[in-house]
Order: structure tokens, then sequence, then C-alpha cells
């Protein structure tokens, strides 16, 4: 506690005069906090300045020893029986035990890393993934299909081109199969509504583009032949 601090509300819980407001604001404080310290000052003494905790006396939420006893038996038991005992596993456990509410997931490896059943690792966390952006809008695109079956069992091919700048989803095809014809299909409609690219980006086991008519090789890249 600042000594200033110290001394003038001594001071003040003595019958001193004191500017309170001066002093509150060089010492960066509320008149409200100030004041509090007298009251404390004057029933507890030099105690009045210790740190407080500011854990709240009630918390309604917190788990309650009966869940984190019955999870922590539920751990045991799982690992007894030589199944896997992590926290999902637990939830399923307590559910078929019937107690409700269960307790989620989250609160499951909370109550078991408070009471020592699980070691944090923080190095098996995964790392976040970056994707692939282009450097500028609309000038990648990227085609890719993907199989969807109808109502009647018939397989197609839904292929999609997303600009690899702003993930913006340029065409939707519906074609029968995944070929060079239908991917050049939505290849136009696409240039019909965007313009034309210069440049594609198949994804890996997509027919490329490049191969449909004009002999371009195939890569991740592919320039369109020079007529539709």
């Amino acid at each position: 506690m600042n000594p200033d601090i110290v001394a003038t509300v001594s001071a003040v819980a003595g019958g001193a005069r004191v500017n309170v407001s001066r002093l509150c604001r060089e010492q960066g404080i509320s008149r409200n906090t100030f004041y509090v310290l007298v009251g404390r000052f004057r029933t507890e003494g030099a105690a009045a300045f210790t740190t407080r905790s500011t854990r709240p006396h009630h918390s309604p939420t917190r788990t309650g020893p009966e869940v984190c006893e019955a999870i922590v038996r539920a751990r045991k038991e799982l690992d007894d029986e030589g199944f896997d005992n992590g926290p999902i596993s637990i939830v399923w456990r307590l559910e078929a035990q019937g107690l409700d509410p269960t307790p989620s997931r989250s609160t499951v490896y909370r109550v078991l890393r408070e009471c020592g059943q699980i070691v944090p690792q923080p190095r098996k966390k995964p790392r976040s993934r970056r994707s692939f952006e282009y450097s500028a809008p609309n000038g990648c695109w990227q085609i890719d299909g993907l199989e969807h079956y109808l109502a009647d069992g018939t397989v197609v091919c839904i292929l999609q081109i997303l600009d690899d700048h702003s993930r913006l989803d340029v065409c939707s095809y519906a074609a029968r199969a995944e070929t060079s014809a239908d991917a050049w299909a939505a290849l136009q409609r696409a240039m019909d509504g965007h313009g034309c690219r210069c440049t594609y980006s198949p994804t890996t086991g997509s027919p490329s583009p490049g191969n449909a008519g004009a002999g371009c090789p195939r890569s991740n890249a592919t320039s369109p032949p020079s007529g539709p």
C-alpha cells in the first residue's frame, strides 16, 4: 500500500481534516475506496491495508462436491475396466448412470485437473493451420468436385470454384461426373459472371482445366487455353 495513502487514511480516521479529493486524484484512487479504507482502519487497525481476496462469497454455478466425486469415481471405473477414461468417456458414463444435470466435457476436464488427475501437456495442443491465400482478389480460382447423392440414389458431382483470396464462391455447377468437359463448363459460367482469370488452381485429384483442350501440362497453377 502506498505510504501516503496509509498516512492520510490514519490521519482522517483520527479526526484530521485533509483534502481527500486532491489526494485521490494524485494517487489514482476513488473517494469511495479511500473512505472504505478509513472505515476498515477504524475497526481493524493496520490489518485494513493487507491485500484481500477478490473471490466472491458465493459461487452458485460452482461444481458441487458430489459431482466432483462422481467424475473422479467414473474415471477410476473406466480405467479399471480397461476403457478410455478421458473427459468424453466420463461424460458418457455419467449420462448412463443417470447423473442429472450431466457436467460438460470442459467441466470434467477442469475438475480432473484441479484434483491432480490430469497434467496439462501444452505441447499436445494442435498447431494452428494457415490456409493458402492468393495475393489479390479475383486473381486465382480454385476448383474442386464433391460427390452428392440425390433422393433416388443417383450420384452427381458438384463442381465448386472459389476465389483463392476472398473465398468467394464464384460458381457451383451440378454435373454428372467430374470430367474435363464439365470442369470447363463450370469455368465458362464463372467467367461469364466474374471475368477470365489468368490462373487456376485445381485441388489434388481434380482434373486440370488446362488439359481440356489445348494440351497444357498438368500443374497446381495452370493457364487456360486462349479460346473457350
